[in-house]
């Protein structure tokens, strides 16, 4: 359900060849080898909290894996396991729903950012999503673009911009990127 999104969001952020990036919550890996198809001498990280998504994105992505192109972790948004200023480009779609604080993962973006890395967060229509069953269960938060694009910005992120989009995901057809850049000096 998340190819069209994927996609979509993929091209928001501008990639390069050369690009270190890094997917939260990357499920079961599609986009994780969409971008190690546009790489050269980059490399894709990817982190997710599913040990069955880890796996299954591992069967998707082996040949990759086995190049030394990427490397996926079982990890939580929250404490990403790498060192600061790691990476150009980090994204996610559809998870900020599961992050209770996301304020701390956000920061954990920017954390792990270069100087002039985009950052990218993909989120599902608000209202739409309220009306899915599974979106009722407690385990989502549901978030509008604004509030999520001001707390970007208060975390230093600067050219914060938000892109609207009509792609299908299943129930839902409309939903928003945030993308903005880290500063140099931050």
């Amino acid at each position: 359900m998340n190819r069209g999104v994927n996609d979509w969001l993929i091209s928001l952020l501008d990639i390069q060849s050369t690009n270190d990036v890094l997917e939260l919550g990357f499920g079961p890996g599609q986009a994780i080898r969409r971008v190690a198809g546009m790489l050269s001498s980059g490399k894709v990280y990817g982190v997710d909290m599913s040990p069955t998504m880890v796996s299954q994105a591992q069967r998707l992505n082996r040949a990759a894996i086995e190049q030394g192109r990427v490397e996926l972790k079982l990890g939580q948004a929250s404490a990403l396991p790498y060192p600061n200023a790691t990476f150009d480009r980090v994204f996610c779609a559809n998870v900020i729903y599961f992050w209770p604080h996301p304020q701390v993962e956000l920061g954990q973006m920017l954390r792990v950012a270069r100087p002039g890395a985009k950052i990218a967060i993909y989120m599902g229509d608000k209202t739409q999503m309220a009306n899915i069953p599974m979106t009722q269960t407690g385990l989502f938060i549901l978030h509008e673009p604004l509030d999520i694009l001001q707390l970007i910005k208060s975390l230093g992120i600067q050219d914060v911009e938000i892109f609207e989009n009509s792609i299908a995901q299943g129930p839902i057809s409309r939903g928003a990127c945030i993308v903005g850049k880290v500063p140099f000096g931050l």
